[in-house]
């Protein structure tokens, strides 16, 4: 959880560019981050800086008397409004750092990825489904070229929801698993799901919000049986065929 906390206003110690603070002394009428009951080394907070005309507004991690710039939510540099930036303002001594409330920066992040033809799933066999094409990605979370079956989680996130869609073919026997995997297993809040055939059938979940850190990956996973010719089923390449991520902190 990132915390909002009450007047903290610190200065800043020697020249921290555009990498970690080192926090100085609390200002006149203010306290210091570590001031605050709630505040341990690891704690994410959100935080603002500035230094002459430029600002920064971002999630940070405190630790021993130092705040890591997490997640850079939004810079105003010689007046260039930027949300999501790759770095923050360039910082020395001459900056301030405060808490900051939560301010809503209008930019969705997640991934959606989809079947271009369907994958003929044999029975008994348990598969991670491979992807084969990109409805959108803001963040790169898919490297298709490499881990076709996976969504992993880029740095500055901190808990997501996965969705899945199965279009399934035709079949009369059987049941199929379907699961969402994190990091190669089951996780708390992901779905599992156990389904008898039905002629044909359509499949569509979603998990409950999930922590997670940088590098987390997840996947979807099936496994049919049934008995009887054909010895495979085929999940359709259709517009209800889909694996998609969203970055909820």
């Amino acid at each position: 959880m990132t915390l909002v906390l009450d007047w903290v206003k610190q200065s800043i110690t020697g020249e921290p560019g555009v990498g970690d603070i080192t926090l100085g002394d609390a200002h006149t009428g203010y306290i210091r981050f570590q001031d605050s009951l709630q505040v341990t080394d690891g704690t994410l907070v959100y935080y603002e800086v500035s230094e002459l005309i430029n600002r920064e507004y971002g999630i940070g991690s405190y630790n021993a008397g130092v705040l890591s710039r997490t997640k850079i939510l939004a810079t105003l540099d010689s007046n260039v409004y930027t949300e999501n930036p790759a770095t923050g303002i360039y910082l020395t001594s001459a900056g301030v750092v405060y808490s900051a409330p939560i301010i809503e920066i209008s930019n969705f992040r997640g991934a959606f990825l989809y079947r271009t033809s369907n994958l003929s799933v044999a029975y008994n066999t348990t598969t991670t489904v491979p992807w084969q094409a990109v409805y959108y990605d803001t963040d790169g979370f898919s490297d298709l070229a490499t881990d076709a079956n996976k969504l992993t989680v880029p740095a500055g996130v901190f808990a997501v929801r996965v969705y899945f869609g199965m279009d399934w073919a035709y079949e009369v026997d059987g049941y199929r698993i379907l699961d969402i995997l994190k990091n190669g297993s089951s996780v708390r809040g992901g779905v599992d799901e156990y389904m008898e055939f039905k002629p044909d059938g359509f499949h569509c979940h979603a998990s409950a919000v999930i922590p997670v850190v940088e590098g987390d990956y997840f996947q979807v996973r099936v496994r049919t049986y049934a008995a009887g010719v054909p010895s495979f089923l085929d999940l359709e390449a259709t517009n209800n065929t889909y694996f998609a991520i969203e970055a909820i902190e």
